[in-house]
């Protein structure tokens, strides 16, 4: 029976064989995640193991006899041992002994985080082999599951090479399904099923749906208001059925002595009045009240054909009130509400004050500093729409068809 010190002993030895162990499994498995060749390390691990079998069991116990046999053979053993490791991992610790000098004038080594890879993908997708192009789509979102980019290639591949909408439509779902992700993103994907609704099922109301479940999943927000847009202006079932099956028209006859004709009117085609263009504005507007293009293009009729500038201030006014709206389309309606003022309305105090309002809601900003400029010009520009624009041209008695003199 082993007394107390000796178990004390044994217990030391085996910690310390635990913590050696340790250092040296984390040591290697940096080495294996750090190299490039992961194959090459694990050969030299293998050797090692070996060198270290024969030291443990050849050169220890020699060495260990002591005398002419510990000390004429075991050198020699010994010697060998430590050849053999210096062969193995020699290029390896020079390596590591010359990295900090490396590192003055490379400025060290960054470990890269690893990241997808879908050009392979992409260029067997182009030359038409698409299930070699799925294989190595899933081969990347193997190691990278909830990556956007190789979800959205699956599902492109999948529905515009190979016409499987219902697989798009349930990979777009996982999209949805995904803890955390961007609402840009999530938008977009909706975007994109959208389009290949009308443009392989050719079915526009389920093109609405899907555009109406950006609105609401992101409400009162800037993706839900760019959805409104798109959605008030998705094509109808009539209208796509009117593209494929286009209807006749037919072509009046119309008399070789067309210049001699006095009046060219009754050969042209009919226009839209004034009158029409607002009855069918306002239709879009009772079905879609944020139809910023419908609205902005109310406003102009009104303007600039039935001189309701009240009316079209005040329809510019709605759009300019928008709370979602991209910083661009308010400052372009605001310089269209201050052409309205110069053109029809009040002139130039309150193409100033309209001006004004982009300088103070986009400070420091491109259209702050473009009001400015434009600030500075309006009585010039006001003066030029009075009078009308003209150009004066230099005397020249150079002949069109000769050459400059010089």
């Amino acid at each position: 029976m082993l007394a107390m010190p000796d178990w004390l002993s044994v217990l030391d030895r085996i910690a310390g064989a635990l913590v050696i162990l340790a250092l040296a499994g984390w040591f290697f498995y940096r080495v294996l995640k750090r190299s490039v060749d992961p194959g090459r390390v694990i050969k030299k691990l293998i050797y090692t193991l070996a060198v270290l079998i024969y030291i443990a069991f050849a050169v220890v116990p020699t060495v260990a006899q002591g005398g002419f046999v510990g000390g004429f053979g075991g050198i020699p053993m010994a010697a060998v041992g430590g050849l053999l490791l210096a062969i193995i991992w020699g290029s390896d610790v020079g390596a590591l002994l010359s990295r900090p000098l490396e590192n003055l004038f490379t400025g060290g080594a960054v470990e890269m985080e690893p990241t997808p890879q879908y050009s392979a993908a992409e260029a067997l997708r182009k030359k038409g082999n698409y299930p070699a192009a799925l294989a190595a789509v899933h081969a990347q979102l193997a190691r990278f599951p909830e990556d956007f980019t190789g979800l959205m290639l699956l599902a492109e591949i999948h529905a515009q090479n190979l016409r499987d909408l219902s697989e798009a439509r349930e990979i777009v779902e996982r999209i949805l399904g995904r803890s955390g992700a961007p609402p840009e993103r999530l938008a977009y994907a909706l975007n994109r099923l959208a389009d290949w609704e009308l443009q392989l099922a050719q079915d526009p109301s389920a093109a609405r749906a899907v555009v109406a479940r950006i609105i609401e999943l992101f409400p009162d927000t800037q993706i839900a208001a760019l959805a409104e847009q798109r959605l008030s202006h998705l094509p109808t079932e009539q209208f796509l059925h009117e593209k494929d099956d286009p209807t006749r028209i037919e072509v009046r006859h119309i008399t070789q002595k067309l210049g001699l004709t006095g009046h060219h009117e009754q050969f042209l085609a009919a226009q839209e009045t004034p009158a029409q263009a607002v009855e069918r504005l306002e239709a879009q507007l009772a079905q879609y009240p944020n139809d910023w293009e419908a609205r902005e293009e109310l406003a102009k009729v009104c303007a600039e054909s039935l001189q309701q500038v009240d009316r079209a201030v005040e329809q510019m006014e709605y759009l300019i009130a928008q709370p979602h709206a991209p910083a661009k389309k308010t400052a372009l309606w605001l310089n269209e509400l201050a052409d309205i003022h110069l053109k029809y309305g009040a002139g130039l105090d309150k193409g100033r004050e309209t001006l004004q309002r982009i300088i103070d809601l986009f400070p420091g900003g491109a259209a702050a500093e473009a009001a400015m400029n434009r600030l500075m010009r309006l009585k010039i520009e006001l003066n030029a729409r009075k009078s009308g624009t003209t150009v004066k041209l230099e005397k020249t008695d150079r002949h069109p068809g000769r050459p400059p003199k010089y």
